[in-house]
């Protein structure tokens, strides 16, 4: 026992002894002794009371109010032993007295204890006493508790009790786990508006102007909801079925729609499809006949799907896949192995659903980039493939031509030609601007090609070409993000190697500038944004971690043991995030 050890336990004796006790605390069912400075020293509430120029800084015996006997005692044997115990019969006690003598440390003892007991059955009791006492960690949790459980906590009969800013809290968030059906949401809320017997239209507009109506399937909002009372009587309520409706109504412009009434819910994730080989534990295979699927999740984490979920069933020709992500929604460019078919898919974040498109009308080609502006996917250069025959595929076109993908129309015309044939460059779009940067590069269709350093740029509004600073190193099958008005470019090939450094660009000075050498990345990796950092997923040769590059602190960082156990590498995979408001 150290020295404080044995001071707090003389006190305590002291007062288990009625020794030097010079103040009672009295409550209606009992009095407590104790010793002016020993309160005094733990508690704020005391000190000030004893301290200042009150009837109780002389009196023996001080009336607790808003305390009870059993709180008051578990607070005073914690002030002597630092020991407490709180469970179910005691917390609506030791919390109230905690909270009046501003005992901080016992206040989030109990918090703590809130957050670990909190079930579907007492989680709305617990949020109102965190409501009371101001306890904002508590009231945090509870709210990512209920939105996590969103569809079971709804139909508790205390659901209902919840106020109406609470209940709108929990209807806007973006993680509102509805089991993937936003009629979950819309149920939830007609349910309160009914027992808590609201007929204000302005109130049930502002209710239910949280639900995301275009996420609902449409046979509910036209069956259900539309022949709903509270919804025809309503004419805002009639405007916002109307917009879901016509957001329905035309599904190639859905991914174009900026709006609330789309965004998905759930927690922030990012799909990984893989256009390689599956190397796990076991075997190391080169095709197999559905490939990996992946969800990262923020913390990181990955669920494992099978990518039969997605329509992709046949094998797919290497380095022939390549996706953009445009608002809420995926789309998917590639060559199914057998047949040598285009394909075009398209992935509902809101509804986890795909759809097959127009595929691109031109031969197979691998080794392209992609990039999006105003409306438009643009598929950039490549290498046109010929034929396949069993030791693979035959090329011999790098090209410098340009397919243009509408969204709106679902359709696809030929834009106009980059000004260099490239293979294996990376695209980006900055400020409306899409730039191409490096890859193997030549001037007709005889010449040898090799790794180039040269940027070119699209001007959507110019329609037309330009020719921009070169990077300081030449690279192929490199990361290339805009992040923060800069662009990245990230690692690669070179002529010989890997290439290992990392360079920015910055169009206000229209200069690229090195700003890390020995980075190891694989090349013919993908990447996606979140926040401050590039997140560096696969690669041509087999990579078992993730590399995150945070632009602030110009440093890269790796996240080991990311992978499931089943599936500890994957190689070429496509990786864009699929959570809201995380770009």
């Amino acid at each position: 026992m150290d020295h404080a050890e044995k001071i707090l336990a003389g006190l305590a004796a002291l007062r288990d002894e009625d020794t030097l006790c010079d103040v009672e605390l009295s409550t209606e069912q009992q009095t407590i002794s104790a010793h002016r400075n020993v309160l005094a020293t733990a508690s704020p509430y005391f000190k000030a009371m004893f301290s200042g120029k009150f009837r109780e800084t002389r009196s023996k015996v001080v009336p607790m109010h808003g305390v009870t006997a059993a709180g008051l005692k578990a607070i005073v044997e914690y002030i002597y032993t630092a020991k407490i115990e709180i469970t179910d019969e005691n917390v609506e006690e030791i919390l109230p007295a905690a909270h009046l003598m501003q005992m901080n440390d016992i206040v989030e003892k109990c918090a703590n204890w809130m957050t670990d007991k909190m079930t579907e059955i007492n989680c709305f009791s617990l949020l109102k006493m965190a409501e009371k006492y101001n306890i904002q960690s508590v009231e945090s949790a509870v709210h990512d508790f209920v939105v996590g459980n969103f569809a079971y906590i709804s139909e508790t009969k205390d659901f209902c009790r919840i106020s109406q800013s609470v209940l709108c809290k929990y209807l806007s968030s973006d993680t509102l786990n509805t089991n993937m059906d936003e009629f979950v949401a819309f149920k939830a809320a007609k349910k309160w508006i009914e027992k808590n017997k609201i007929t204000d239209e302005k109130v049930v507009t502002g209710i239910l102007e949280n639900v995301r109506f275009a996420n609902v399937e449409l046979d509910k909002l036209s069956d259900d909801i539309l022949c709903d009372g509270m919804i025809a009587n309503n004419t805002n309520c009639l405007k916002m079925i109307g917009e879901a409706m016509k957001y329905h109504g035309n599904s190639n412009k859905q991914p174009l729609y900026e709006g609330n009434l789309n965004q998905p819910r759930g927690v922030p994730s990012v799909l990984l499809i893989s256009n390689g080989s599956l190397v796990n534990k076991q075997s190391f295979a080169t095709e197999s006949e559905s490939e990996p699927v992946y969800l990262l999740k923020f913390p990181i984490f990955f669920r494992s799907r099978n990518i039969s979920d997605v329509s992709l069933e046949k094998p797919i020709v290497f380095d022939s896949l390549s996706s953009i992500q445009v608002g809420n929604f995926i789309f998917v460019f590639g060559t199914n192995n057998e047949g040598f078919q285009n394909f075009t898919k398209r992935y509902n974040a809101s509804n986890d659903t795909w759809m097959e498109m127009v595929p691109v009308p031109r031969d197979p080609v691998i080794g392209y980039a992609a990039a999006y502006v105003e409306g438009k996917i643009y598929l950039l250069g490549g290498m046109l493939v010929t034929r396949k025959t069993k030791y693979g595929v035959v090329s011999k076109i790098i090209t410098n031509k340009v397919f243009v993908y509408d969204i709106a129309s679902n359709t696809w015309c030929e834009g106009i030609k980059m000004p260099l044939r490239l293979l294996y460059p990376a695209a980006a779009t900055l400020h409306g601007i899409i730039y191409v940067t490096g890859g193997y590069f030549c001037t007709s269709d005889n010449d040898e090609a090799t790794t180039g350093k040269k940027v070119c740029a699209f001007d959507k509004q110019a329609n037309l070409w330009l020719i921009k600073p070169p990077m300081n190193f030449p690279r192929c099958q490199h990361v290339l993000e805009a992040v923060e008005d800069k662009l990245y470019a990230i690692a690669g090939r070179d002529e010989l190697a890997n290439s290992t450094s990392v360079e920015v660009y910055d169009p206000q000075t229209n200069q690229w500038s090195v700003l890390q050498h020995n980075v190891l990345v694989e090349f013919g990796a993908s990447s996606f944004v979140h926040g401050h950092n590039i997140f560096i997923v696969g690669g041509t040769e087999a990579c078992e971690d993730i590399k995150v590059y945070n632009v602030e602190e110009k440093k890269l960082c790796t996240l080991e043991g990311i992978l499931p156990d089943s599936a500890i590498s994957v190689r070429n995979v496509t990786a864009l995030v699929i959570s809201p408001r995380l770009l």
